[in-house]
């Protein structure tokens, strides 16, 4: 049977009298996907507003991201700036000065840059008015960011005069601890030449040498810390001679037994009124195996708080 226009109505009419009918009727007209097409079209309309939103976020917050940045690179320049005028100590302090100004005038400069910047905003919200909230955000954003720029600068100008308070500090007592170890060092000195001429004295009285004098210190391109001339058994004269250190070390005794073999150093000695021969020692508080076996072949004598630890090998004739 062929189906009529006037068929048609009544299914229309009869359509529209059964709600429930039409789905059942566009169920088998249609495809599910196309069933399906307006809940997805509603699914990408909603999307696509939610990534729109995002994006406005975004942009916010990487402007807001810009202008911190920028605040952190200033700072940090200023920051480093200031320490090295720090290093610069007092001396340059009206560098400083005329630097915290440049930079005072800079400050003022991006002030102005930033009114600029404002009117701008304010223009284009004149343009866009669904924008304004968003610029009174952005402007809100940037005073707060401006002035917390201007306190941490202000706390880091206290922090460089507590450094500098500090360093001031700092170096008066290393004035004192300076003179303090100066006069430890020269009382020490003085303390183990005493017990080196102490000990020497004691030894060659066994060795059966007398001295001629009270031991002297010498002073010839550098000290000689104990001099004193003494006579043998057979009356012949010879020079005791003794380079003291508090600790002795391999190189320290190698250099004192090749200058006192050197021509040119004995003839400065002959030319000082000490012409030799000599009994050369070495005197230390703190010897090591070491310097103990340097002493050995070198040939020289070693004395210790305890002592004559090992003998010269042979008694040094000058080579004049």
């Amino acid at each position: 049977m062929a189906f009529t226009v006037h068929d048609f109505s009544d299914l229309v009419r009869l359509l529209a009298q059964h709600p429930e009918w039409q789905a059942e009727l566009r169920r088998l007209i249609l495809t599910e996907d196309l069933l399906r097409l307006p809940a997805i079209v509603q699914e990408l309309a909603e999307a696509q507003r939610r990534t729109e939103e995002q994006v406005r976020e975004l942009t916010a917050a990487v402007a807001r991201l810009e202008a911190v940045v920028e605040e952190l690179v200033q700072a940090q320049r200023r920051a480093e700036e200031r320490v090295e005028q720090l290093e610069d100590r007092v001396g340059r302090l009206e560098t400083v000065v005329g630097e915290l100004v440049e930079a005072h005038r800079r400050a003022e400069e991006r002030l102005s840059h930033l009114d600029a910047t404002v009117r701008e905003l304010a223009e284009a919200h004149r343009r866009a008015e669904e924008r304004l909230s968003h610029l009174e955000v952005v402007v809100r954003e940037l005073v707060q960011a401006h002035q917390q720029a201007e306190e941490r600068l202000s706390r880091l100008e206290a922090a460089v005069r507590e450094l500098a308070e500090a360093q001031r500090r700092t170096e008066e007592r290393m004035e004192i601890a300076i003179q303090e170890m100066g006069r430890f060092q020269n009382a020490l000195g003085a303390t183990i030449e005493e017990e080196a001429e102490s000990v020497l004295l004691t030894v060659l009285e066994e060795k059966g040498y007398r001295p001629l004098a009270e031991p002297t210190v010498l002073s010839l391109d550098g000290e000689i810390d104990v001099v004193v001339p003494i006579q043998d058994q057979t009356g012949a004269t010879l020079w005791a001679i003794v380079e003291v250190k508090t600790r002795l070390s391999r190189r320290v005794v190698h250099d004192w037994a090749q200058r006192m073999r050197s021509a040119g150093w004995q003839e400065r000695l002959r030319a000082a009124g000490v012409p030799g021969p000599y009994l050369v020692y070495v005197f230390g508080i703190r010897i090591d195996q070491h310097t103990v076996t340097a002493v050995q072949e070198q040939g020289i004598g070693l004395l210790t708080g305890r002592g004559e630890r090992i003998p010269p090998r042979e008694i040094l004739t000058p080579q004049f």
